[in-house]
């Protein structure tokens, strides 16, 4: 069962209460505070920027654990990492340029430009 709730984009923390347990996140340009049941055995968070057809960021996908940890194969988690793969493939030296009125050094760096992260935090 799926639930579908309205939270403040800035404010609100993506929080993972069981194992395997998918968030995705849309029209956001940073990845979000992420809180972890305390009950939970470590496991590794997957962070996927999930891309338009533009090969824009428009949001990522969340989620704890891997697939060699248990996580059974969730066909949205290939289709956004085939996706993202396409337009980003290994080995490639320059990403898609964004549009960019002025430079910004916050903003210059692999970080911002795939994932939305501020430069030099």
């Amino acid at each position: 069962m799926a639930f579908l709730k309205v939270v403040d984009k800035i404010e609100s923390k993506v929080k993972l209460s069981k194992m395997c347990q998918t968030v995705e996140r849309m029209n956001i340009d940073y990845i979000p505070e992420i809180e972890i049941a305390p009950e939970l055995s470590p496991q590794q968070v997957v962070i996927s920027p999930i891309v338009d057809n533009n090969c824009e960021v428009i949001g990522y996908q969340i989620r704890y654990g891997t697939i060699e940890r248990g996580c059974r194969k969730n066909p949205r988690a290939a289709e956004i990492f085939d996706k993202f793969n396409r337009c980003y493939p290994k080995g490639s030296k320059t990403t898609k340029p964004r549009k960019k009125s002025k430079s910004n050094k916050k903003h210059d760096c692999l970080e911002y430009q795939l994932f939305g992260i501020e430069c030099g935090r």
